[in-house]
């Protein structure tokens, strides 16, 4: 299986997936620490609620449908798969929503679709469709990265942490700028977007390998 940490070669055989997975935890991490820390803003700037209590409430709500959507569509992933479909196939299903279904949600939220409330629902909506990442970014890592499934994921991980940090630090430069929060949707429902045209290219369940040297002629 290698050494502990990724060799030259390791990182030579694998670089196009290695770099796909990578992305798709920087727009990840990019997406959800930025909402995360920025929702309470938007709710008390945007849509003009001044009362703590219920900021407090109203930023809960799309990390509720997340917590609650992670549970029912981890279990439909399963069922997929006892139902005969590919796991490749789940799996990108799966990154599909996690990617296009933020995408357009946040997208909406931009152009100023549904009102000052009927955003915070598309947000919820968003964050609903992101679970899927669970099912689809995570599971797929471990399933073709094998015995250094943990370190891939710490290492994207920490790409996802640098974007996260990129996207608070962007954010308030941007809202500072422009005085809302529109271009900060945009922003990243492309990103969303192009985490999942990527993954759809590149990502196909092809397994790593770790310390096989190539074949000579």
């Amino acid at each position: 299986a290698g050494g502990v940490m990724l060799s030259v070669q390791d990182i030579r055989q694998n670089l196009g997936q290695l770099l796909g997975l990578t992305w798709a935890h920087m727009v990840i991490g990019f997406g959800f620490f930025t909402l995360q820390s920025w929702i309470p803003l938007y709710i008390a700037n945007d849509l003009g609620v001044k009362n703590l209590q219920l900021i407090g409430l109203l930023s809960a709500v799309p990390w509720v449908g997340n917590a609650l959507t992670s549970v029912s569509i981890g279990a439909f992933g399963d069922r997929m798969i006892r139902d005969g479909v590919p796991v490749p196939r789940v799996r990108q299903i799966m990154m599909c929503g996690a990617t296009f279904g933020p995408g357009l949600s946040l997208l909406l939220v931009s152009a100023g679709v549904g009102g000052a409330f009927g955003a915070l629902g598309l947000m919820m909506v968003a964050m609903c469709f992101q679970a899927c990442c669970y099912p689809g970014f995570h599971a797929y890592l471990v399933e073709v990265c094998g015995a250094k499934s943990g370190l891939i994921l710490a290492l994207t991980n920490s790409w996802g942490i640098l974007a996260g940090i990129v996207g608070n630090i962007g954010t308030g430069y941007i809202v500072a700028k422009t005085g809302d929060f529109k271009v900060v949707f945009l922003i990243i429902s492309i990103l969303y977007f192009t985490s999942g045209v990527t993954w759809n290219l590149f990502m196909k369940g092809a397994v790593f390998r770790w310390g096989v040297a190539p074949k000579e002629a």
